[in-house]
């Protein structure tokens, strides 16, 4: 499980650099 973990809050760290991006964008459902 520690391999899980530790690849979601690398997916966690991309994913915000992308809601940064789409921060622009009206589409903020998904947090």
């Amino acid at each position: 499980m520690a391999y899980l973990k530790e690849y979601y809050q690398q997916n966690l760290v991309q994913f915000h650099k992308v809601g940064l991006k789409l921060q622009n964008a009206p589409e903020n459902e998904n947090e």
